[in-house]
């Protein structure tokens, strides 16, 4: 069955490869949240008084970059799975897996709402939109209907981000990773996509962000602030803004040949497992040790760029390694049922077994 439509441009149609300026965007986005958490993590005071956009760090700016990529990436991946004919109730099946093992690894990072569940839960929407329609409609048709998702994401997200919530539903629809707005921004980087192709993109994609970042200032100017925390517009707009005028600068042949290009993708190729690396190679041995928020200006500055060293590092050592986070994420949790799970289970199975409740033990009496 022919899940991409015969009647579009060929240049849709055409076998999927892979876009180093999704990756370059990635990584960038990574390294930029790895050295914001250095500062953070150690720093006495706040960060932005280190260096601050706008009120807020690299880091901050940055994460629009990392959901961007990951809505670019999601239609490129769904588009070479869908032209192998795959079954999409199969494929669903498969994204939806390596999903929640993404939300349970974003669960043991961070036990409150962060930015790998955010990205999980937003991604497994899209994932079953389209899987569960591609079936009647072809890739492109649904890809025609983001538009339509886009304005919704953003209505909602308008709508609750303004609204009293409870603590827990606050931190999930109006935090600092505000579900409905991360899905805007997933579904922005899925339906532009395909413009990858176009001869114009580069040229495209740089007035694109230029307008959006001016956009965002002018509204910043008139008194809708750019903030992070429950995503304004402004900040949404400056987010995705640069993330176009970036990738139309990762468009062109002579950056993709420069050292800085190379880096940014051997980055964003392993940005999952460089940004866990961080966390447990950096901010554990750090938080037990009890020296967070203890270093001035100078050290904190020094401790980032040690942060972003061992990440662009583990990067280099791990080009050619199939190791992947899910992999660890696979023998811990087989590891964990065989030698705990199980045995639990057989205990309490067999517990239960041994157990004379008061009406079998009348039964016996009456026999």
């Amino acid at each position: 069955m022919e899940y991409l439509s015969n009647t579009e441009d060929k240049q849709y149609t055409v076998k999927s490869k892979r876009f180093k300026e999704i990756d370059a965007l990635r990584g960038l986005a990574v390294l930029l949240m790895v050295f914001s958490h250095g500062l953070r993590w150690v720093y006495e005071s706040n960060p932005v008084k280190i260096l601050g956009i706008f009120g807020h760090t690299p880091g901050d700016i940055a994460t629009p970059m990392f959901y961007l990529a990951a809505g670019l990436a999601l239609y490129f991946s769904c588009e070479s799975r869908l032209n192998r004919n795959t079954d999409p109730q199969e494929l669903r099946k498969e994204y939806s897996i390596r999903l929640g093992k993404l939300f349970l690894i974003g669960v043991f990072m961070s036990l409150s709402w962060g930015v790998l569940q955010a990205q999980a839960v937003s991604l497994f929407i899209l994932v079953w939109f389209v899987l569960s329609a591609v079936r009647k409609h072809d890739l492109n048709f649904l890809r025609s209907l983001f538009p339509s998702i886009m304005l919704l994401a953003l209505l909602l997200h308008l709508l609750l981000s303004q609204s009293q919530l409870s603590l827990f539903w606050g931190k999930i629809l109006a935090g600092q990773f505000p579900l409905f707005a991360i899905l805007l921004v997933n579904a922005v980087g899925f339906y532009f996509a395909p413009y990858l192709r176009s001869r114009f993109f580069s040229w495209g994609c740089l007035g694109l962000g230029i307008g959006l970042v001016v956009i965002a200032l002018l509204l910043n100017e008139n008194g809708i602030s750019i903030v992070r925390y429950g995503a304004s517009i402004p900040f949404l707009l400056l987010g995705m803004g640069l993330s176009f005028f970036l990738l139309g600068i990762f468009n062109f042949g002579f950056f993709q040949k420069s050292l800085l290009f190379r880096y940014f993708t051997l980055i964003g190729q392993d940005a999952l497992f460089i940004f866990v690396f961080h966390y447990v190679i950096f901010f554990l041995p750090f938080y037990f040790m009890g020296l967070l928020g203890n270093m001035t200006s100078a050290g904190a500055l020094m401790f980032a760029g040690i942060v972003v060293t061992g990440a662009i590092t583990a990067a280099i050592l791990r080009r050619n390694s199939s190791l992947s986070v899910y992999n660890i994420f696979d023998t811990i949790f087989l590891a964990s049922w065989h030698n705990l799970l199980l045995p639990i289970g057989k205990w309490m199975h067999t517990l239960s077994q041994n157990l004379t409740y008061p009406g079998e033990a009348g039964a016996r009496l009456d026999k």
